[in-house]
């Protein structure tokens, strides 16, 4: 059996989806499994050891090009990937995304069977012409679980939700191993994701201080991940409250390869929801998940990370409550001369 997933973005949504393929090989080991994503988010399917082929359209980069000649070649790039994803034949399609983008893929790919959401759960009704088959969403379900669910109607079985595995290839899987295992030495850098392309969903510097003088005095060096010139700065706001050298992170997305091979090195993750928070929680990194504008009941790492906890970011006793958990934490084991990895970092000092 062939199938084609489409789930184009965002990092967060991607790593959820991808929760469903354990289930696949488990139920249907003989099935080959292409996947079609927006670029920007490709290094992470890639990793995963169960994805034969991964389609890669570059529809987030084309929207932000300013100039023509940028965008005549992501036009080339979409249509040359539009022809070799026609050129295959699929016995199943499942586009668990909704939107226009993916119905337009879902189209042009070849399979006699069109799996998507009912209609009132699509960008427009509409697109339900272009499916034949229909799945209505669980109500009060974990994200992880809702995908989980959906591929095992389609393909005709039923999914035990009662523990989610993410199979991301062997060599760091060792890595995720050793973070979660009890007799491992504790990692000697704390990552924290405080910023979000969605205000509402940001942490506020005095808050984020706190934690990092904690987290230091707990012998933890301070990462912070930045998606943009102002998310920098704001991380400069940050060390000079802490009065604490901080090394920023910057745009890991776009250097998964790279950031992944960070991982190792992270004791615990501390971020609001988005991508590199879900995605730490998935690698082994014991990860606190804050939610504000988005439902912690859908989207908490907690119900499929046992190494995960979700807080409400208007808990008044938010910031006591993180602090209590790290000191709860081992003691980092670092060395004295911490360095840079040299991929897209920098130091950031008071």
């Amino acid at each position: 059996m062939r199938l084609l997933i489409i789930k184009l973005t965002s990092m967060g949504d991607v790593l959820f989806t991808l929760s469903c393929i354990t289930d696949i090989k488990t139920q249907r080991p003989e099935c080959q499994i292409d996947w079609v994503v927006d670029e920007e988010f490709a290094g992470l399917v890639r990793f995963h050891g169960g994805i034969d082929r991964v389609f890669a359209l570059p529809l987030r980069r084309f929207s932000r090009a300013r100039r023509i000649s940028d965008r005549f070649r992501d036009l080339a790039q979409v249509i040359q990937t539009f022809f070799a994803i026609r050129r295959q034949r699929y016995d199943l399609l499942i586009d668990m995304q909704g939107v226009i983008k993916s119905a337009v893929v879902s189209r042009l790919a070849r399979s006699s069977q069109r799996w998507t959401y009912t209609a009132p759960h699509l960008e427009s009704p509409r697109l339900a012409r272009f499916y034949t088959h229909f799945w209505e969403p669980e109500r009060n379900l974990p994200a992880v679980f809702q995908y989980r669910v959906f591929a095992g109607v389609a393909l005709g079985y039923k999914p035990h939700l009662s523990q989610t595995q993410f199979a991301f290839k062997k060599e760091l899987a060792v890595a995720s191993a050793a973070i979660s295992s009890q007799h491992a030495r504790p990692s000697s850098t704390a990552l924290l994701v405080p910023f979000s392309s969605k205000e509402a969903k940001q942490l506020d510097n005095q808050g984020m201080s706190v934690m990092v003088t904690t987290l230091r005095n707990r012998g933890y060096w301070i990462a912070l991940v930045a998606g943009s010139e102002a998310e920098r700065q704001r991380g400069l706001a940050i060390a000079a409250l802490s009065n604490c050298e901080v090394e920023m992170i910057y745009r890991p997305i776009e250097h998964f390869n790279a950031f992944r091979n960070r991982l190792p090195d992270f004791g615990i993750c501390i971020g609001v929801d988005t991508g590199i928070t879900h995605v730490s929680a998935a690698f082994g990194v014991p990860t606190i998940g804050i939610f504000s504008i988005s439902a912690m009941q859908t989207y908490g790492p907690h119900h499929w990370a046992p190494h995960a906890r979700s807080l409400q970011a208007d808990d008044p006793a938010l910031i006591a409550t993180i602090t209590e958990m790290v000191t709860r934490l081992p003691a980092a084991q670092r060395p004295e001369d911490s360095s840079s990895t040299g991929w897209h970092t920098d130091r950031l000092s008071p």
